[in-house]
């Protein structure tokens, strides 16, 4: 949660003492106040104050006491978005500045979202989205249950497909939620925390209206300026622009440009030999390899491996005979950094002309995007 109080000129005391007037007036504070309790707390639980804009960073920590209270001072640089981390089990996200003085509670009962807050509307407001993605996490939560109920049925594949669109309805209703959030939001940061949890390549031009609204904010707050420039990196890579280059080795050591590839249907396909779904998925690329490579469709397979012999086992095991290249950096691959890849498998389908038309797509919906693109050819 954030707790932000807007600057007001404290209550005005007029004091006749003595026949002599004087003004007494509060000084404007020059810090935060952080102060709460952790209702079930036992002997060594601490709390940690941590800076989420940009690289994540401790600014403060304590035992709590006997009774699961602790107090935090501090000075931030700028007003922005901060969390309170208890024992990595619970979390609370606030909005600070450095005139904030906010009491959090948080029962270990309780269910993650049903924490109190005083003190702060913009925290409350965060409350509010925090909300809303939890009620979409349990609704998942069902849905997977009821999968697993079912496994055994005869009817499952119907049953799969239902659940499906039930999901689907789900994370739809999210996005619905979090944007009529957002439009009666008057908070630049509160709209931004809430347009974080929008899928940038799914929502491109909506962000970019909400932002635009914001340009001094942008100046003025690290958190609304880095979301900006994360998502101008993003927007690079949107549908429909050029697929940035790529010059990675080969198992051989040969360098394979994605360039070299122009005039093709090309697959960039992020994957590992330690990825259980992408081996799971690799079936179905092989297929569709093997129906469209005369066509002019190539795969560019870009492993996330640590080992050359644990990667080249998994191509001979999985008979993926298309391009394969790798820097075998893991997750510190400079393919991923450079097409924000935080999660495997990942895909980016690039045309012809080297221009991106899809991306993430796998199983039914990647066939049938590669059937309708090349019925159109």
């Amino acid at each position: 949660m954030r707790t932000y109080i807007p600057h007001t000129m404290k209550k005005i005391l007029w004091v006749l003492l003595g026949g002599i007037s004087l003004l007494y007036a509060c000084a404007p504070k020059n810090g935060y106040e952080i102060t709460g309790e952790l209702i079930g707390a036992k002997a060594g639980d601490k709390v940690f104050l941590e800076k989420i804009a940009g690289q994540m960073t401790i600014l403060d920590s304590m035992e709590l006491t006997d009774n699961g209270r602790f107090k935090f001072l501090g000075n931030v640089p700028d007003r922005g978005v901060y969390r309170l981390i208890f024992n990595n089990e619970a979390a609370v996200d606030l909005v600070l500045d450095n005139e904030s003085s906010v009491k959090v509670t948080v029962d270990k009962a309780k269910t993650l979202s049903d924490y109190k807050i005083e003190g702060s509307e913009a925290s409350e407001s965060i409350k509010k989205v925090n909300t809303i993605l939890i009620n979409t996490y349990n609704e998942i939560n069902n849905l997977q249950a009821e999968m697993v109920r079912n496994q055994a049925s005869p009817d499952i594949q119907e049953i799969s497909k239902k659940l499906e669109a039930r999901y689907m309805e789900v994370i739809g209703k999210q996005v619905n939620d979090i944007k009529s959030f957002i439009s009666e939001s008057k908070d630049p940061i509160v709209a931004v925390y809430a347009l974080s949890y929008l899928n940038m390549d799914e929502n491109i031009t909506y962000i970019e209206s909400i932002l635009d609204k914001y340009p001094a904010e942008a100046q003025q707050s690290e958190y609304i300026r880095l979301y900006i420039n994360k998502f101008n990196d993003y927007r690079k890579l949107a549908v429909g622009q050029p697929a940035p280059e790529l010059n990675l080795p080969d198992p051989t050591g040969k360098m394979v440009s994605l360039s070299s590839l122009k005039g093709q249907v090309v697959l960039i396909d992020f994957w590992a030999s330690w990825c259980g779904p992408c081996r799971q998925e690799n079936p179905n690329v092989v297929k569709l390899y093997n129906a469209y490579k005369g066509k002019g469709f190539q795969i560019y397979g870009v492993s996330l491996d640590k080992t050359k012999e644990a990667w080249t086992k998994a191509i001979m095991d999985d008979k993926l005979t298309w391009i394969h290249v790798s820097d075998l950096q893991y997750w510190n691959s400079a393919a991923a950094a450079l097409y924000k890849v935080d999660a495997i498998p990942a895909t980016v389908l690039i045309d012809r002309d080297g221009k991106i038309v899809a991306k993430n797509l796998r199983g039914e919906e990647l066939e049938e995007f590669l059937k309708k693109l090349f019925s159109e050819a």
